[in-house]
């Protein structure tokens, strides 16, 4: 359905900023559109089987963590 290929669409959006920015879930959820953050968790886990936070763990470019890890 047209629901459906906005969601996808959305969360395509927020896959990108997770990985490539530092924004938070809040910030993220607010800029691909969703009305809450509670809302933008529970349909990425739906399509993706894993929260926000966890797919940036897991799918953030190596060498964006690493630096990160060494300018602290």
């Amino acid at each position: 359905t047209i629901f459906e290929y906005k969601t996808m669409l959305q969360i395509n959006a927020a896959k990108t900023l997770l990985s490539s920015s530092n924004y938070s879930i809040e910030k993220i959820a607010q800029q691909v559109g969703f009305s809450s953050s509670r809302h933008f968790c529970s349909m990425f886990k739906k399509h993706n089987g894993t929260t926000p936070l966890q797919w940036r763990k897991n799918f953030r470019p190596m060498e964006k963590t690493l630096l990160k890890n060494t300018i602290k």
